[in-house]
């Protein structure tokens, strides 16, 4: 399995991560020097393999702390939850403050550990990729989850306060028709990760087969890191 750069000078393949060519260091590309936050998250709407080659290309890898800072909020809350739901809201608001540094410790962890490894099994299949390209697609593509927090967060805690997390009582007896809406909402923006996972790894890899179990192995192990943490 390979995803290569050809040099039109002298047909050298390089890695699709390349700027100049390994034998000949003539430009394979246009250079990217910044990620246009903005920008990108619109093109993941209507080309994302494109936009996580662009991704890949860029020199610098904007945004990255911040988005996954965000995205720990969002595994807090995901997480306190769901911890919630099974526990007939024992836990109280106040923790949830409380738990959201270990909560980025625990994202934070989950998704290097995730990069890693599949920069190592990228390499064992034959395929050069870099940790920091896969940590940077990877992350952009919990960014529907991350738009779940920002714009739909502050409407479920104005309709719900606390309730939203303790469940007790239910949101779904408080306002059942809006909680069914606000929860089909959360359930498109999680499998939309989760098939930006999926167009993140084809990025790489060109490989439908391979891709497909890798966006689903990640959001799997998504779900696991969740359940764990309760």
């Amino acid at each position: 399995m390979k995803n290569t750069i050809e040099c039109i000078n002298c047909k050298e393949e390089n890695p699709l991560y390349r700027l100049t060519c390994l034998k000949c260091n003539s430009f394979l590309r246009s250079r990217i020097y910044n990620i246009n936050l903005f920008q990108t998250i619109a093109e993941l709407f209507e080309s994302p393999v494109s936009t996580f080659k662009n991704i890949i290309y860029s020199d610098h890898k904007n945004f990255i702390i911040w988005l996954t800072i965000l995205m720990s909020i969002k595994f807090a809350l995901i997480s306190f939850q769901v911890k919630n739901i099974f526990t007939e809201g024992k836990y109280s608001i106040t923790v949830l403050f409380t738990s959201s540094f270990s909560s980025l410790l625990i994202f934070a962890a989950f998704l290097i550990l995730i990069a890693l490894l599949i920069t190592i099994l990228n390499y064992v299949l034959g395929l050069k990729t870099r940790f920091k390209d896969n940590y940077s697609i990877y992350i952009y593509s919990f960014v529907p989850q991350i738009i779940s927090l920002i714009i739909l967060f502050p409407v479920e805690i104005a309709l719900y306060r606390e309730y939203w997390f303790t469940f007790n009582p239910s949101p779904f007896v408080i306002k059942p028709t809006v909680t069914y809406f606000l929860f089909a909402i959360e359930g498109i923006m999680i499998a939309w990760s989760l098939l930006l996972l999926i167009f993140a790894t084809y990025a790489q890899s060109r490989n439908k087969l391979y891709s497909t179990l890798v966006g689903l192995i990640i959001g799997l192990a998504y779900f696991l890191t969740i359940i764990l943490t309760l």
